[in-house]
């Protein structure tokens, strides 16, 4: 742009047919198809005085349909590929970085990789809570590297809660909400908000739901 930062480049990725089916791998097609502009970006970085050694000039936005979980899994995997070209300005082998930008998922670095996931998986979590009220989907695959049954059975429990959780404890804070951002404004000649709505969800329809479920899964 005029600013003399990076144009602005859209990349459209369906993450549940390229990646349906296990098959992670296909996170790789992103640095085919964008890898020379992800790479132009670099990182800002100082030296032990505060000098300016390194400037970032781009950053990658990643959009999915509520920004959370997918998302996070493929800025897991953007932010790995930065932090191995990092490991290599700070002296680490060329060649095992080298070896490691072939392999989207996972880097020759055992321990790296343990404190890696470990804390992109708990950042996940964090920012889940804040805005779902749940725990991250998909972390059992950011933080192994691999989907479990385990980690299914969670998706499906957080899932669960979510609906919830959004059906019949977020809306007071959502009131809230648009009454600061005054998207809501009080008055006598409108209708109160607080009304039951048509086909608004109900405790006993959830219930029923949830119960339906159960019999389909077990």
């Amino acid at each position: 742009g005029s600013g003399g930062g990076m144009p602005i480049n859209l990349l459209w990725f369906d993450f549940h047919k390229e990646c349906a089916k296990m098959k992670w791998y296909n996170l790789s097609k992103i640095f085919d198809l964008r890898g020379t502009e992800i790479d132009q970006h670099g990182w800002f970085q100082t030296d032990a005085n505060g000098k300016i050694i390194n400037m970032q000039v781009g950053v990658s936005r990643t959009n999915c349909m509520d920004n959370l979980d997918r998302t996070n899994v493929v800025q897991s995997v953007l932010a790995r590929r930065t932090l191995v070209r990092c490991l290599e300005m700070a002296g680490a082998s060329s060649s095992a970085c080298a070896e490691a930008t072939k392999d989207c998922l996972e880097t020759p670095f055992e321990e790296f990789e343990k404190v890696y996931k470990d804390v992109w998986g708990n950042n996940a979590d964090a920012m889940s809570l804040l805005y779902s009220g749940t725990g991250a989907l998909k972390t059992d695959f950011t933080r192994t590297g691999k989907r479990t049954k385990k980690g299914l059975l969670q998706d499906g429990w957080n899932s669960t809660m979510r609906y919830y959780i959004n059906n019949f404890l977020d809306g007071p804070r959502q009131d809230g909400v648009d009454l600061l951002l005054g998207r809501y404004v009080p008055s006598l000649n409108t209708p109160t908000p607080f009304e039951p709505r048509a086909g608004q969800e109900t405790i006993m329809s959830f219930v029923m739901k949830l119960f339906v479920l159960g019999v389909a899964v077990f």
